[in-house]
């Protein structure tokens, strides 16, 4: 087999296996950065032929979203968690040759469904007064519910 493996434990986690023989991946994910005390820019770097690595917690995102003190808008921040991206042979950041993904030759990006789904229900249950008024509010709310469900019928 060649390639990368996602797999996705029964308690929600998702882990990256690198099935290749010789070529390297690189992942980004804000999570894995921020449990590990890294830049949110942060890459990793992923030999080939390498074990599971987690990439995403998800009991560590619900207990964020689950926040009681968390506003409409930290709630909604927390979107950037649910997309990882990868990238195959050369890597991206300050500390590979490439300063975008998209100048990498080959990567793709892995929207989590379910932490999305999480946060959509999150942000329907906090009060509107919580709501910030930067941004027209029933744009934001259209917005986001096309995007999630956008998303669903693609995968479902």
């Amino acid at each position: 087999f060649l390639g990368i493996e996602l797999i996705e434990d029964c308690n929600g986690n998702v882990s990256i296996r690198n099935r290749s023989y010789s070529c390297s991946i690189f992942v980004h994910s804000i999570l894995l950065n921020r449990l590990n005390n890294l830049s949110d820019s942060a890459v990793h770097h992923v030999p080939s032929r390498d074990s599971r690595n987690c990439i995403f917690n998800f009991s560590i995102f619900a207990q964020l979203v689950s926040d009681p003190l968390a506003t409409y808008e930290s709630i909604l921040d927390l979107t950037k968690l649910c997309t990882l991206y990868v990238s195959f042979k050369e890597g991206w950041g300050y500390q590979f040759g490439h300063r975008e993904i998209t100048s990498t030759p080959c990567w793709l990006t892995i929207s989590l469904i379910e932490p999305l789904r999480l946060i959509d229900t999150r942000l329907q249950q906090l009060q509107p007064e919580q709501q910030s008024h930067l941004v027209d509010d029933s744009f934001l709310s259209f917005f986001f519910h096309f995007v999630l469900f956008f998303v669903f019928d693609i995968y479902d």
